[in-house]
């Protein structure tokens, strides 16, 4: 029969029987490898749905545990899906192992640790707020409802964020400051100080009697309701200028919150002017 072939077509046909026979030991050799690798399989399968389950009985009951870590809704979600995500990869990267894939599972960690550094590169900005909201919220210097002073801002922590925490000024404007501004800056928690030192300074004429005026100041301010009983006002002369004296008058307020501080204030300024009145003293 190959008498009437061309010797072409009998090469040809040739070279598809050898290629035949290649594709049929890969399979053969694949299928094979299948077979002995069907428990691994079985294996990493039974893994990664345990991971699974594992990370979604995390999801349904550990939000209350992620609650407890942050007083802020936002950082605390933040917690949960960090735990959620580490499971999962975990699960991953155990199953791929069980699977003798090592090294595909440590170019995937390599892969999203390029991703995360590029990312982090791109929004330095964003990186560092978020950063630093995570560090406030760990360190706890202040929690909500805390009336801290910071940046020159005063005013009641409302809500942490990821990238700003909010404050509730006195004059009830509401105040988004960046967590970065506030981690890298001095912070004063006025509600985590018992006791509060308060001074209001004004100048007055200098006269003959500058003892008997500061004892007057001294006696007047005592009388003042919301000072601490266990510590006694100071009047302080603290400089000259011509024929003027300026004055700072000391107090002590215990817990104080903003609005009663303002009264407290308030009401000192009048017993100070009462006291000028007292003395017939000459004010600026």
């Amino acid at each position: 029969m190959w008498l009437f072939l061309k010797p072409g077509w009998i090469i040809q046909a040739a070279a598809v029987v050898d290629w035949a026979d290649i594709v049929h030991q890969k399979l053969h050799l694949w299928s094979v490898t299948a077979i002995k690798m069907l428990p691994n399989v079985l294996a990493a399968l039974v893994v990664w749905m345990a991971f699974y389950l594992l990370a979604r009985m995390f999801r349904r009951f550990g939000h209350p545990l992620t609650r407890r870590l942050s007083r802020s809704q936002a950082i605390a979600g933040l917690y949960f899906d960090l735990l959620y995500v580490a499971i999962i990869v975990l699960g991953l990267y155990v199953g791929l192992n069980v699977l003798r894939l090592d090294k595909i599972a440590v170019s995937l960690l390599a892969g999203a640790g390029i991703v995360g550094l590029t990312l982090a590169f791109a929004f330095q900005d964003l990186t560092s707020n978020f950063i630093s909201g995570v560090c406030i919220d760990f360190n706890k210097p202040f929690g909500i409802g805390d009336v801290i002073e910071t940046n020159g801002v005063t005013g009641t922590v409302e809500d942490i964020g990821l990238r700003t925490t909010t404050l509730r000024t006195l004059e009830g404007t509401l105040q988004l400051m960046p967590n970065k501004i506030i981690f890298q800056n001095t912070l004063i928690n006025h509600s985590r100080t018992r006791v509060r030192a308060v001074s209001v300074a004004f100048e007055m004429a200098i006269s003959d009697s500058m003892d008997q005026m500061a004892q007057a100041l001294v006696s007047r301010v005592a009388q003042v309701k919301g000072l601490d009983a266990t510590r006694e006002p100071q009047c302080v002369f603290t400089d000259i200028a011509a024929n003027n004296v300026k004055v700072s008058v000391f107090f002590w307020v215990v817990h104080p919150s903003e609005s009663q501080l303002m009264q407290i204030r308030h009401q000192v300024i009048l017993a100070v002017l009462d006291a000028f009145r007292e003395q017939d003293v000459k004010r600026l």
